[in-house]
């Protein structure tokens, strides 16, 4: 019984994932605790295998290594700062105008949509037009932005 459930671990470890994400745990963490949950089990197994689980606990150790390495990866910096420029152009208003911008200089062209950002062009049209919202001085202001001088 242990000799089939060595050989067939990987299925296990599939099943068992899908478990922990129907509990509501997060993706990063259901993949994180099944990943060493079955790291323990198969060095567990790993005798009763035949030679087809090769595990050993000194293999845990390289871990932090790995992921120091990925952590100092400076290609992984462009992430949050592609986000972040994101977020400045949307507050300041210069996503909608380039949007605009962009619809009047395309707009008349078939495919016109297809020459900007697919996904900003998309979430501009869409999403991007800002309901506005009178302030105390009467001046027209995005609706985000009234909240902020309350």
């Amino acid at each position: 019984m242990i000799e089939l459930l060595a050989m067939e671990l990987a299925p296990i470890m599939s099943v068992s994932l899908i478990l922990f994400l129907i509990l509501g745990y997060p993706a990063a963490f259901a993949l994180a605790a099944n990943g060493l949950l079955f790291f323990a089990i198969g060095v567990w197994l790993a005798p009763y295998s035949n030679g087809t689980i090769t595990l050993d606990w000194p293999l845990l150790y390289t871990m932090p290594q790995r992921l120091w390495g990925v952590l100092s990866n400076e290609t992984l910096l462009a992430i949050p700062f592609f986000t972040f420029m994101g977020l400045i152009l949307e507050r300041s208003g210069m996503a909608e105008d380039l949007l605009d911008t962009v619809g009047q200089l395309f707009g008349p062209i078939r495919g016109g949509c297809l020459c900007g950002d697919p996904g900003g062009g998309a979430a501009g049209r869409h999403h991007g037009r800002r309901r506005r919202q009178r302030d105390r001085d009467g001046a027209d202001l995005p609706a985000g932005d009234a909240a902020l001088r309350l």
